[in-house]
């Protein structure tokens, strides 16, 4: 059986072109995993931020309900 020394050659190149190839998809997994992190992260700053308006904005939707009722009754 005779196997060249070119043939042998090239497994090591085909293994590390596989390699980075897939380092590159782990990187580019990441990336998207951190953006989608980063967004998601944002989102809830805009919810808790909405939540803490909530009680300045339900006082003065009742201040408004009064002033409506006052004004229906005179």
């Amino acid at each position: 059986m005779s196997v060249s020394v070119s043939g042998r050659c090239n497994i090591p190149d085909d293994i590390g072109s596989t390699f980075a190839m897939a380092v590159e998809e782990q990187n580019a997994t990441t990336r998207e995993i951190s953006m989608n992190i980063s967004q998601a992260a944002a989102n809830v700053r805009d919810v808790n931020d909405n939540r803490n308006q909530m009680p300045a904005v339900t006082a003065k939707a009742s201040q408004d309900i009064v002033q409506v009722n006052e004004a229906a009754l005179t």
